[in-house]
């Protein structure tokens, strides 16, 4: 996909056989992480070096050792408790893999290293507390570079760098951006590109507006920002028509980790819905950049492009999943599922919207214009858009029936791109969803700082089911479809072997057969799945490796997660 002559080519000869792999530097004393391996990544399938395994967001493995002809002889190789603090929220990390060592955090963000180089067991090496105060934890992932591993935390704006050799912080740095409330978090994984460690903040619906910041590798000091919502005088500010400034509190969080082009030197965020998302006559106006497809220069932080996909949204349809990146005829685009029940292919380059196919059952719009990629019944000339007749009102105060549903929807649980098949899966919930609007928002009131989101009640017809889907990007038609009891929490995660796997809010983790979406193997880890797995290898031999222990979001599915309990485990399975 990358033009890598530039940055040098590194040698890939057996290492997707598995046969003749090796171990460059021990886990104790790690080889430095640079520009080159980050760029080529998948010439190193024994590791998983960045949160999507590259920077395309494939969220793919090389690795073939474990297949559709052995995935039932897949059995628990070892597990490691990382435990299980009150103050935990949700356990929802992706593991990295390098050389024999895997790095994990639980659910309070505390960070562990083990070195897993014997195949049989992970052997404790260090670990970092970062000291998060309140019960609004959670992190995704972590950044590799250089000899550091970079985090960032849900609550207090921080931005981490730790010593991956002795688990020792080279930096604790402030992310705080004026010009925003105080209140700023970071649950999205942060991303390491050339020098830089990026940031986004998601706190969005707590009376906020979100941005992306780029940060020194080296020290942590800011280098740039991007307002996801713009100010006075600031391209898009425009969009924000009230008389009250509800620009301030407009919401537009980051939730995932870009996707980086280094060729166009541009990286890829989703953004997130307005706010308050139930009340869009609180913000008339189209509201950029929410909702939208941003590129922005690397270097600068200027935007170079974006691709807003509802304007005026008022159902929570953000569109925070993961963006790949592929080729599609000769052209590069970025491909994305959307909350709104769209899959949407973008020209990667400039932006231009060059198609879109609902990926399932779609209601608040007629469709989609094919020149422009905007709703058929958006009207540029009005400041509230209505769509199909089902846009929240005042008075309209009960929308009975939106579909999608916005919960379970593609959010920050990854897809998965197969470069082969070129086919893209996704998972999560699906049901269609009502709302009753109870109590308009007052203008005169302050909202910074405060939950603008607490106006309206969700109304929830049958409970969500669980799904996975595959869409063949060529056409953007769904091709693959699968369907299950409950909702996907922890996203997908492909490999060569012709295999997915996934973990499930009931605690089962799964092998699909990728073309039949046949379920060839699973296992009963007894605590909730909300965490992408990945796979490396050691010794010759793959494994896949998960954090299981919790994400309770009911779902309409209370009875079954009253049952179980928050358990954070490291489980590696092999063969």
């Amino acid at each position: 996909m990358f033009n890598i002559g530039q940055y040098g080519r590194r040698s890939i000869a057996g290492l997707v056989a598995l046969g003749s792999l090796s171990i460059g530097a021990t886990a104790f004393a790690a080889a430095d992480v640079d520009a080159v391996r980050l760029i080529n990544s998948d010439a190193e399938p024994q590791n998983w070096l960045m949160v999507y395994g590259n920077y395309a967001a494939h969220m793919h493995s090389g690795l073939s050792q474990i297949n559709r002809d052995n995935a039932g002889d897949l059995r628990i190789r070892y597990m490691v408790a990382l435990g299980t603090p009150e103050r935990a929220s949700r356990h929802q990390t992706t593991p990295l893999a390098e050389d024999g060592a895997l790095f994990i955090a639980n659910g309070i963000s505390e960070w562990f290293k083990f070195d897993v180089s014997s195949g049989k067991s992970a052997e404790f090496l260090w670990s970092y507390d970062p000291e998060i105060e309140g019960t609004y934890q959670r992190t995704r992932g972590a950044a590799r570079m250089g000899s550091n591993l970079y985090i960032n935390t849900s609550v207090g704006a921080r931005l981490i760098a730790i010593d991956v050799d002795t688990g020792e912080p080279v930096f604790d740095a402030s992310t705080l951006q004026l010009g925003a409330h105080e209140v700023q978090r970071h649950s999205g994984p942060p991303l390491a590109v050339d020098g830089k460690i990026l940031v986004g903040q998601s706190n969005g619906s707590g009376g906020n507006r979100g941005w992306v910041g780029g940060f020194s590798a080296e020290d942590g000091s800011h280098l740039w920002t991007f307002w996801i919502v713009p100010g006075p005088g600031e391209f898009g500010h425009e969009t924000w028509a009230d008389d009250h400034d509800a620009w301030r509190t407009g919401g537009g969080a980051i939730w995932t980790a870009p996707s980086y082009d280094p060729d166009l030197g541009l990286v890829f965020y989703g953004t997130g819905d307005p706010a308050p998302w139930g009340d869009p006559e609180y913000r008339p106006g189209d509201n950029l950049f929410t909702v939208s497809t941003i590129a922005i220069d690397v270097e600068t932080g200027e935007l170079a492009w974006y691709f807003q996909e509802t304007p005026n949204e008022s159902w929570d349809y953000d569109t925070v999943n993961p963006k790949m990146l592929y080729e599609l005829d000769g052209k590069t685009v970025v491909g994305n599922f959307s909350r709104n029940g769209f899959y949407y292919t973008l020209d990667r380059a400039t932006g231009e919207f060059l198609f879109a196919e609902p990926w399932t059952n779609v209601n608040w719009t007629a469709g989609l214009d094919p020149k422009t990629g905007l709703p058929v019944d958006y009207d540029p000339s009005k400041l509230l858009q209505d769509y199909a007749g089902i846009a929240v009102r005042y008075d309209r105060p009960d929308v009975e029936s939106f579909c999608p549903y916005y919960y379970g929807a593609p959010t920050h649980f990854p897809p998965t791109y197969d470069p082969t098949r070129k086919v893209a899966y996704a998972s999560g919930g699906l049901d269609c969803g009502g709302l009753s609007l109870h109590t308009p928002l007052d203008p005169l009131q302050d909202w910074e700082g405060k939950s603008v989101g607490r106006g309206w009640d969700r109304v929830r017809g049958d409970p969500a089911h669980g799904f996975i889907y595959g869409v063949d990007v060529l056409s953007g038609q769904v091709v693959k479809k699968l369907h299950m009891k409950y909702p996907l929490y922890a996203g997908l995660m492909g490999t060569a072997g012709d295999l997915i796997f996934t973990g499930h809010l009931d605690g089962t983790f799964a092998a699909y057969d990728k073309d039949t979406l046949q379920e060839l193997w699973s296992i009963r880890t007894g605590t909730p799945i909300a965490a992408p797995p990945i796979s490396f290898a050691v010794g010759g031999e793959q494994f896949i490796a998960v954090l299981a222990g919790g994400q309770f979001v009911n779902m309409g599915h209370q009875d079954l997660l009253d049952n179980y309990r928050r358990s954070a485990n490291l489980i590696v399975f092999g063969l």
